[in-house]
């Protein structure tokens, strides 16, 4: 395939990915959806100044400092996660436009578009939180730039056993590179949930992606469970303090164990898609439904 074919393919599937995502934005679900996100943000920015002011005596966080002790947490992970399946219940979305581009473009093609439209789902969910973060974080935050625990250890306020942050991350990046890295998991951990819903969803059953995720996300809560036996349910890597906190000093080669794991589910997921994508007849066509 010559380079301007390829290029045609890749500006073909980012304007179905983007056709999807607009439809998604301009949802009455998302709307609202964006509404609990913020407030959300808004309880855990406020949470995490009075634990401040309640146990360390008042001390203060930088800005990044706070989004990034936030996000290593998860961002309470599932109420985010909830909020984000309620608006993607169904992948592929029935809407006109997937009847149009099915026939319009290869199977191939189409199944690419909706791999690419998981992934800037998942990618503006981030974005967003940190941009509302970032705001409810504004009127909190200390002026500075570095690390605040540093800053109390050096002047004989703190020591290293009382840091707040994960003490990997403050030795290892600055805050900013922090709040970055720390998306990764999550990140990771939403794309593979919206690929799971849309490899089910090739099926006519989303929902049966949707209704195990949920379990997953709320089994520790009401089941007070984590897993079935030596399996533990996806969540459990799904944000940095999750997957660091019970292996201490091997924090690296953990970290890259639950990456390389993350990247072999999200192969097998796209290549059993791609595989059945051809095996399968399914109908995309019902009301234009918003």
């Amino acid at each position: 395939m010559d380079n301007t074919r390829k290029k045609v393919l890749l500006i073909d599937i980012v304007n179905m990915s983007w056709a999807n995502f607009e439809t998604w934005f301009h949802s009455p679900r998302t709307i609202i959806m964006l509404f609990f996100v913020f407030s959300e943000c808004f309880m855990l920015m406020k949470g995490l100044d009075r634990m401040m002011m309640t146990y360390f005596e008042g001390a203060r966080m930088h800005l990044m400092e706070m989004l990034a002790y936030r996000i290593s947490e998860g961002c309470n992970l599932p109420v985010m996660s909830t909020l984000l399946l309620v608006t993607i219940n169904e992948m592929p979305r029935n809407i006109r436009f997937q009847y149009y581009s099915a026939i319009r473009s290869n199977k191939r093609k189409w199944l690419s578009s909706q791999i690419v439209y998981c992934l800037m789902l998942s990618l503006f969910m981030m974005l967003i939180i940190i941009v509302f973060m970032l705001i409810c974080a504004i009127p909190l935050a200390e002026p500075g730039y570095g690390w605040s625990d540093i800053e109390r250890i050096e002047t004989g306020k703190s020591d290293w056993e009382q840091t707040i942050v994960n003490q990997f991350l403050i030795k290892n990046f600055s805050p900013l590179q922090a709040v970055v890295f720390c998306t990764i998991p999550v990140i990771l951990f939403w794309f593979t949930m919206m690929l799971v819903i849309l490899l089910f969803g090739l099926f006519g059953f989303s929902s049966f992606g949707v209704i195990i995720y949920m379990f997953m996300l709320v089994s520790n809560i009401i089941l007070m469970i984590d897993g079935i036996g030596i399996f533990k349910f996806p969540n459990a890597y799904a944000s940095f303090l999750r997957i660091v906190d019970e292996n201490g000093g091997n924090e690296v080669l953990t970290l890259f164990n639950v990456f390389c794991g993350y990247l072999i589910i999200i192969g097998l997921i796209v290549l059993t898609m791609n595989y059945l994508i051809y095996k399968i007849d399914f109908n995309l066509y019902t009301e234009n439904k918003r």
